[in-house]
């Protein structure tokens, strides 16, 4: 019960530190609390959709520390006319060298690319194929793995529940 009671909190906080990712390379780091209104948020299940203004919307979920309510890592999908932009932001620590995978359920996996690291964390660029994204509707779970030191895989589990609801949502505000 105060997970949903917190969900949308997260998911406002979360809208914030990632609000401009698309549009500002560098702007993934978390905004002041002070500035809630930037952007409109909707929930689909675990997934929001937030619109900081018309036809620039993009989707995500977000891990959370369950004791601490922090935030961990994201998954962001967004769609700029033709183009489809799939991403994810983790914490600094993790390798570099070795390329991140995400993966559906237990389906295939993409090999993606860090694209840059701030005192924040790391933004990673993921093929946001067709083909991955109708697994993503259909799928339980998006399993984001990066590598730690000494070569231990670490696999960040993102719920699919809403995905589906959230990228018809999404689809009507950037036509």
């Amino acid at each position: 019960m105060l997970e949903k009671l917190l969900r949308p909190k997260l998911i406002a906080v979360a809208a914030l530190a990632l609000a401009s990712v698309v549009s500002a390379p560098s702007a993934f780091a978390q905004q002041p609390a002070a500035q809630p209104q930037a952007a409109a948020t909707e929930t689909y299940g675990s997934w929001g959709l937030i619109c900081s203004k018309p036809k620039a919307c993009q989707i995500q979920v977000v891990l959370a520390n369950k004791d601490t309510k922090k935030f961990v890592a994201a998954l962001v999908y967004t769609e700029k006319g033709p183009n489809k932009v799939m991403m994810g932001v983790v914490p600094l620590g993790f390798l570099l060298e070795a390329k991140p995978s995400l993966k559906v359920d237990t389906g295939s996996s993409i090999t993606g690319t860090y694209v840059q690291c701030i005192s924040s964390g790391c933004r990673i660029s993921l093929p946001a194929s067709d083909a991955i994204l109708q697994d993503m509707r259909g799928g339980k779970q998006a399993i984001l793995t990066v590598m730690a030191p000494g070569n231990k895989p670490v696999s960040l589990n993102f719920d699919l529940t809403g995905f589906a609801d959230a990228k018809t949502a999404l689809d009507k505000k950037v036509q």
